[in-house]
């Protein structure tokens, strides 16, 4: 059980995964235990993520991220639609309480620019 991540391993986590410049593909799963992971965290794994040019397949599950909110999906939105060769996308956000019908639309008008998209799969369970 690893209840115990903050931000500040997963914003370490995000620094240095800027130096992964030929990643082709990222799995990142936290919870499914309550987290202390703020939109902080979101932001640092988006800003990593627009120097992934050639990321193909990405996978972001944040179960019971309770901190996660409508901003932080506004700015992992921004991040996501700068990643024009993207083909698989899986995002989980399952009993993250605070994102909204705000959230998902900041999410969904990303997605109108990823031209290379095959498969996609979002979950917002509650």
């Amino acid at each position: 059980m690893c209840s115990k991540i903050t931000d500040k391993g997963i914003i370490c986590l995000g620094e240095n995964l800027k130096q992964l410049n030929s990643l082709q593909s990222l799995i990142l799963l936290f919870g499914p235990y309550e987290q202390e992971v703020t939109d902080k965290s979101l932001n640092m794994i988006g800003q990593s993520l627009q120097r992934f040019s050639s990321l193909k397949s990405l996978s972001l599950n944040f179960v019971c991220c309770k901190y996660i909110t409508d901003k932080g999906m506004k700015n992992l939105g921004e991040r996501l639609k700068r990643l024009n060769g993207l083909k698989f996308l899986t995002l989980n956000f399952e009993r993250d309480d605070q994102i909204t019908d705000q959230g998902l639309v900041s999410i969904s008008e990303s997605l109108e620019r990823l031209n290379s998209l095959q498969s996609i799969s979002v979950s917002f369970v509650a």
